[in-house]
């Protein structure tokens, strides 16, 4: 299962480069563009005359950044990202990895940040407010939340899946039962809401739609 998830870590993986010599030339995440080996798209690595299994250090030699005479736009683009790279030296420490967060490297793994750095987000929704806030019971906030989706198990939805015969209300058995008709227009809800609302102060206007 780890295994799988390779391709949503790879970018928090980065990899501080020291004297080269453990870091991956192709598929470490350790120059600014990410891993060299997705700008290097379809063009053949022969020409450029760096193994796959490469290490950062045999792309350099005594006289810099090995630069083979580019013959594509990519190639040209990959050694001219090299060109702007600090040359690695052998007195330096030994190439490291580390978790990255937004670009900046963690103290240590977090997997609440984590999350919030590879969920995809959505707009602020206008009803968030009326689910979530102090003191709401989790029990209460999450089916108000399924109810504002319409994704309540009522009897119309079960009959739609064809798990029952019968969408009658179960309150009023007069009409079929929907989220609307279930929490708001049948004659037992509506008995209930005014209920609330006398209790109220100030007075407010009873709702008939979702």
């Amino acid at each position: 299962m780890l295994l799988n998830l390779r391709p949503l870590a790879e970018r928090f993986v980065k990899a501080k480069v020291g004297n080269v010599l453990k870091a991956s030339f192709w598929f470490d995440n350790w120059t600014y563009k990410g891993p060299l080996i997705k700008l290097l798209g379809n063009v053949e690595l022969r020409p450029l005359r760096i193994p796959l299994n490469a290490k950062v250090a045999d792309a350099f030699d005594a006289s810099g950044w090995r630069h083979p005479l580019p013959r594509s736009i990519t190639a040209d683009s990959i050694f001219a990202l090299l060109s702007s790279l600090p040359a690695p030296l052998p007195h330096l420490d030994s190439d490291c990895y580390f978790w990255s967060m937004n670009g900046d490297a963690s103290q240590g793994f977090s997997v609440a940040a984590t999350w919030e750095g590879f969920r995809r987000r959505s707009s602020l929704k206008g009803w968030t407010k009326s689910i979530t806030f102090k003191g709401a019971v989790p029990k209460h906030a999450f089916t108000m939340w399924i109810a504002n989706l319409n994704r309540l198990p009522t009897l119309h939805r079960l009959l739609s899946w064809g798990l029952i015969n019968s969408a009658e209300c179960c309150l009023c058995s007069v009409d079929t039962e929907t989220r609307n008709h279930l929490l708001l227009l049948c004659d037992f809800s509506s008995q209930v809401w005014m209920l609330v609302f006398l209790r109220l102060c100030p007075r407010q206007r009873l709702f008939c739609s979702w």
